[in-house]
């Protein structure tokens, strides 16, 4: 069993790429900080298949006024992961 966690945090003025990744907003964004967090785990359940959960969520907070809004997300996946070669 393989087991992963992460934390990102990250904080700034006027970052489109970071907020808006979409690029709609090119102007009037403020001081925002954004903290995102995941986790996964890998699963063996043969000499070459395992199988994969894993998950995450991200909050983007503006701490000045702006012409953007606050927004969370989440995600989660499942699947099958199979090595083709070894290492």
């Amino acid at each position: 069993m393989t087991l992963r966690a992460r934390d990102r945090f990250r904080s700034g003025v006027l970052d489109t790429r970071v907020v808006d990744p979409g690029g709609e907003y090119f102007f009037g964004l403020g001081h925002f900080r954004r903290n995102d967090v995941d986790g996964g785990a890998s699963v063996s359940v043969g000499p070459r298949l395992s199988v994969e959960v894993g998950g995450g969520a991200g909050a983007v907070r503006f701490q000045d006024d702006s012409t953007f809004f606050d927004y969370d997300t989440r995600s989660a996946f499942a699947g099958l992961g199979y090595e083709i070669t070894r290492a």
